[in-house]
């Protein structure tokens, strides 16, 4: 059973301002498919629950953003998990992801939730640039 996306409440908003999530983002390598380059990264991600309550991690969506392309990746589980995420406390996670350009963007929206009310809480996290890491040089 998928969990729906739905808008935030009021209450949602305040406990949205009490969860944080910090990604970080590298460029790993480029390799090639069907003699193509594809720009690989790997990712961390890290949520903080300052909330006062437990958060139930549904799922997160990746939108991709590419020269040519924009497209939108879900990620419903974290390989089988659905962590629960006390109050005060952190979970982290790492992956992966390549693209086709050689530069793009990448903004995710996180879905929880409230392990005793059952109500959903989407988080969006803030547009990720990404380049390769020559460009940094």
């Amino acid at each position: 059973m998928q969990a729906h996306w739905s808008t935030l409440t009021d209450m949602d908003a305040d406990i949205n301002q009490l969860i944080f999530i910090k990604n970080s983002i590298k460029n790993d390598e480029i390799f090639y498919k069907n003699d193509r380059p594809l720009y690989g990264y790997s990712y961390k991600t890290t949520i903080t629950n300052e909330s006062g309550i437990a958060l139930r991690f549904i799922n997160v969506k990746w939108n991709i953003y590419e020269f040519n392309k924009n497209y939108e990746i879900f990620n419903t589980t974290l390989k089988g998990q659905k962590p629960v995420i006390l109050p005060q406390d952190s979970f982290t996670y790492e992956s992966n992801l390549a693209i086709e350009s050689e530069f793009g963007a990448i903004e995710a929206y996180f879905l929880f939730q409230d392990v005793i009310t059952k109500d959903y809480i989407e988080i969006k996290s803030v547009l990720i640039q990404l380049h390769p890491e020559y460009y940094m040089n």
